[in-house]
Protein backbone atom coordinates (compact mmCIF):
# COMPACT_ATOMS: atom_id res chain seq x y z
CA UNK A 1 0.00 0.00 0.00
CA UNK A 2 0.84 3.24 -0.95
CA UNK A 3 1.22 5.69 2.22
CA UNK A 4 -0.77 8.72 -0.31
CA UNK A 5 -2.53 6.98 -2.24
CA UNK A 6 -0.66 7.45 -5.26
CA UNK A 7 -0.26 5.36 -8.29
CA UNK A 8 3.24 3.18 -9.28
CA UNK A 9 4.42 0.54 -7.41
CA UNK A 10 7.09 1.03 -4.66
CA UNK A 11 9.13 -1.71 -3.64
CA UNK A 12 9.57 -0.40 0.29
CA UNK A 13 11.23 -3.53 1.77
CA UNK A 14 14.24 -2.83 -0.86
CA UNK A 15 14.14 1.28 0.34
CA UNK A 16 14.36 -0.03 4.14
CA UNK A 17 17.17 -1.97 3.32
CA UNK A 18 19.02 1.28 2.04
CA UNK A 19 17.64 2.88 4.42
CA UNK A 20 19.15 0.75 6.92
CA UNK A 21 22.81 0.02 5.80
CA UNK A 22 22.61 4.10 5.39
CA UNK A 23 21.83 4.88 8.76
CA UNK A 24 25.06 1.88 10.25
CA UNK A 25 27.06 0.05 7.81
CA UNK A 26 27.83 -2.31 10.28
CA UNK A 27 24.20 -3.62 11.90
CA UNK A 28 22.15 -1.76 9.27
CA UNK A 29 23.83 -4.85 6.81
CA UNK A 30 22.47 -7.38 8.96
CA UNK A 31 19.01 -5.46 8.97
CA UNK A 32 18.91 -4.85 5.48
CA UNK A 33 18.77 -8.64 5.27
CA UNK A 34 15.76 -8.21 7.62
CA UNK A 35 13.86 -6.22 5.87
CA UNK A 36 14.48 -6.67 2.34
CA UNK A 37 13.32 -10.44 2.84
CA UNK A 38 10.31 -9.54 5.22
CA UNK A 39 7.68 -10.16 2.00
CA UNK A 40 9.78 -12.79 0.09
CA UNK A 41 12.62 -13.95 2.19
CA UNK A 42 15.94 -14.24 3.56
CA UNK A 43 17.81 -13.20 0.52
CA UNK A 44 21.28 -14.28 -0.39
CA UNK A 45 24.15 -11.45 -0.97
CA UNK A 46 25.69 -12.42 -4.20
CA UNK A 47 24.49 -11.82 -7.30
CA UNK A 48 26.38 -14.90 -8.80
CA UNK A 49 24.28 -17.34 -6.92
CA UNK A 50 20.70 -15.87 -6.57
CA UNK A 51 20.85 -13.51 -9.79
CA UNK A 52 18.41 -10.18 -9.76
CA UNK A 53 16.77 -11.71 -6.53
CA UNK A 54 20.31 -11.33 -4.45
CA UNK A 55 20.37 -8.36 -1.88
CA UNK A 56 23.19 -7.01 -3.23
CA UNK A 57 21.39 -6.92 -6.51
CA UNK A 58 18.20 -5.75 -4.92
CA UNK A 59 20.36 -2.53 -2.99
CA UNK A 60 21.59 -1.49 -6.02
CA UNK A 61 18.38 -1.08 -7.65
CA UNK A 62 17.17 0.53 -4.87
CA UNK A 63 19.93 2.85 -4.74
CA UNK A 64 19.06 3.46 -8.50
CA UNK A 65 15.33 4.04 -7.98
CA UNK A 66 15.98 6.78 -5.18
CA UNK A 67 12.37 5.64 -3.78
CA UNK A 68 14.15 6.45 -0.44
CA UNK A 69 15.47 9.77 -1.11
CA UNK A 70 12.23 10.95 -2.00
CA UNK A 71 10.28 9.54 0.90
CA UNK A 72 12.80 10.81 3.30
CA UNK A 73 11.96 14.32 1.19
CA UNK A 74 8.43 14.06 1.73
CA UNK A 75 6.63 15.32 4.33
CA UNK A 76 5.06 12.71 6.68
CA UNK A 77 1.39 12.46 7.41
CA UNK A 78 1.31 13.59 10.92
CA UNK A 79 -1.19 10.11 11.63
CA UNK A 80 2.56 8.62 11.23
CA UNK A 81 4.31 8.80 14.52
CA UNK A 82 8.45 7.40 14.47
CA UNK A 83 7.97 4.60 16.81
CA UNK A 84 9.73 3.89 20.41
CA UNK A 85 12.03 1.91 20.20
CA UNK A 86 13.64 2.85 23.44
CA UNK A 87 17.72 1.69 24.21
CA UNK A 88 18.46 -1.17 21.81
CA UNK A 89 20.99 -3.47 22.75
CA UNK A 90 24.56 -2.94 22.12
CA UNK A 91 25.97 -6.58 22.94
CA UNK A 92 26.41 -9.21 20.26
CA UNK A 93 24.51 -11.92 19.67
CA UNK A 94 26.37 -14.82 22.00
CA UNK A 95 27.21 -18.21 20.57
CA UNK A 96 29.64 -16.93 17.32
CA UNK A 97 28.68 -17.65 13.56
CA UNK A 98 26.14 -19.87 14.39
CA UNK A 99 24.96 -17.68 16.68
CA UNK A 100 24.49 -14.62 14.60
CA UNK A 101 22.58 -16.91 12.15
CA UNK A 102 19.76 -17.92 14.89
CA UNK A 103 19.60 -14.31 16.13
CA UNK A 104 19.22 -13.15 12.23
CA UNK A 105 16.61 -16.01 11.69
CA UNK A 106 14.64 -15.19 15.15
CA UNK A 107 14.90 -10.84 14.49
CA UNK A 108 13.41 -11.50 11.04
CA UNK A 109 10.50 -14.09 11.81
CA UNK A 110 9.80 -11.02 14.04
CA UNK A 111 9.55 -8.66 11.94
CA UNK A 112 7.37 -10.96 9.43
CA UNK A 113 4.98 -11.78 12.00
CA UNK A 114 4.55 -8.08 13.26
CA UNK A 115 4.09 -6.82 9.92
CA UNK A 116 1.51 -9.78 8.83
CA UNK A 117 -0.47 -8.51 12.18
CA UNK A 118 -0.22 -4.70 11.61
CA UNK A 119 -1.38 -5.26 8.29
CA UNK A 120 -4.57 -7.36 9.22
CA UNK A 121 -4.97 -4.38 11.80
CA UNK A 122 -5.63 -2.23 9.14
CA UNK A 123 -7.55 -4.67 6.57
CA UNK A 124 -9.60 -6.40 9.45
CA UNK A 125 -10.17 -5.19 12.32
CA UNK A 126 -12.30 -7.41 13.18
CA UNK A 127 -10.12 -10.43 13.17
CA UNK A 128 -7.47 -8.79 14.88
CA UNK A 129 -9.95 -7.82 17.78
CA UNK A 130 -10.68 -11.37 18.08
CA UNK A 131 -7.13 -12.45 18.19
CA UNK A 132 -6.67 -10.78 21.28
CA UNK A 133 -7.81 -12.17 24.65
CA UNK A 134 -6.70 -11.92 28.46
CA UNK A 135 -7.18 -15.63 29.37
CA UNK A 136 -3.95 -16.73 31.88
CA UNK A 137 -1.93 -20.22 31.41
CA UNK A 138 -4.32 -21.56 34.34
CA UNK A 139 -7.79 -20.58 32.43
CA UNK A 140 -5.84 -21.90 29.15
CA UNK A 141 -5.04 -25.17 31.06
CA UNK A 142 -8.50 -25.60 32.83
CA UNK A 143 -9.80 -24.96 29.10
CA UNK A 144 -7.42 -27.63 27.37
CA UNK A 145 -8.18 -30.01 30.17
CA UNK A 146 -11.92 -29.88 29.38
CA UNK A 147 -11.62 -30.61 25.92
CA UNK A 148 -9.55 -33.66 26.33
CA UNK A 149 -11.72 -35.44 29.02
CA UNK A 150 -14.84 -34.36 26.60
CA UNK A 151 -12.21 -36.36 23.53
CA UNK A 152 -11.84 -39.30 26.46
CA UNK A 153 -15.58 -39.95 27.07
CA UNK A 154 -15.69 -40.68 23.05
CA UNK A 155 -12.20 -42.51 22.51
CA UNK A 156 -12.48 -46.79 21.74
CA UNK A 157 -9.97 -48.56 24.08
CA UNK A 158 -8.04 -49.56 20.83
CA UNK A 159 -4.07 -50.81 20.73
CA UNK A 160 -3.29 -47.46 19.33
CA UNK A 161 -5.33 -45.10 21.29
CA UNK A 162 -3.88 -46.49 24.61
CA UNK A 163 -0.68 -45.89 23.29
CA UNK A 164 -1.86 -42.32 22.86
CA UNK A 165 -2.77 -41.71 26.42
CA UNK A 166 0.53 -43.45 27.96
CA UNK A 167 1.60 -40.69 25.52
CA UNK A 168 0.02 -37.74 27.22
CA UNK A 169 0.50 -39.26 30.52
CA UNK A 170 4.33 -39.43 29.81
CA UNK A 171 3.99 -35.28 28.64
CA UNK A 172 2.31 -34.58 31.68
CA UNK A 173 4.77 -36.17 34.13
CA UNK A 174 7.43 -34.52 31.82
CA UNK A 175 5.88 -31.33 32.65
CA UNK A 176 6.60 -31.31 36.20
CA UNK A 177 10.42 -31.43 35.55
CA UNK A 178 12.82 -28.12 35.73
CA UNK A 179 12.93 -26.07 32.56
CA UNK A 180 15.43 -27.49 30.03
CA UNK A 181 15.02 -28.86 26.74
CA UNK A 182 12.87 -31.98 26.21
CA UNK A 183 12.35 -34.19 23.60
CA UNK A 184 9.19 -35.98 22.51
CA UNK A 185 9.92 -38.81 19.91
CA UNK A 186 6.34 -40.26 18.53
CA UNK A 187 5.00 -41.36 15.21
CA UNK A 188 2.65 -40.00 12.89
CA UNK A 189 -0.82 -40.54 14.58
CA UNK A 190 0.69 -41.09 18.16
CA UNK A 191 -1.33 -37.74 19.42
CA UNK A 192 1.63 -35.68 19.95
CA UNK A 193 0.10 -32.34 18.98
CA UNK A 194 -2.08 -32.44 21.70
CA UNK A 195 0.45 -34.49 24.18
CA UNK A 196 3.17 -31.40 23.90
CA UNK A 197 0.65 -29.04 24.63
CA UNK A 198 -0.38 -30.69 27.46
CA UNK A 199 3.50 -30.24 28.17
CA UNK A 200 3.39 -26.60 27.30
CA UNK A 201 0.60 -25.93 29.30
CA UNK A 202 1.29 -27.91 32.79
CA UNK A 203 4.85 -26.51 32.16
CA UNK A 204 4.03 -23.11 31.88
CA UNK A 205 1.18 -22.89 34.82
CA UNK A 206 3.87 -24.74 36.94
CA UNK A 207 6.46 -22.10 36.41
CA UNK A 208 4.63 -18.87 35.61
CA UNK A 209 5.68 -18.88 32.72
CA UNK A 210 3.84 -16.07 30.03
CA UNK A 211 4.18 -17.39 26.78
CA UNK A 212 4.40 -20.88 24.69
CA UNK A 213 5.45 -20.27 21.30
CA UNK A 214 4.93 -23.19 18.85
CA UNK A 215 7.57 -23.65 15.94
CA UNK A 216 6.37 -25.86 13.29
CA UNK A 217 8.72 -26.46 10.30
CA UNK A 218 7.53 -25.55 6.80
CA UNK A 219 6.74 -28.26 4.57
Amino acid sequence: AHIEQGAGRVVHSEAGAVHAINWNRGAGQFLAYIIAGHHSGLPDWDKAEAGESSLSARLARARKERHLEEALDAKIPVEIKAPDFGILPLSKPPGGADGLHLWLRMLFSCLVDADFLDTERFMDPGLANAREFSWSMAELKVMFDNFMASMAEDVTPTPVNQQRAGILRDCRLAAQGTPGVYTLTVPTGGGKTLSGMAFALEHAVKYEKQRIIVAIPYT
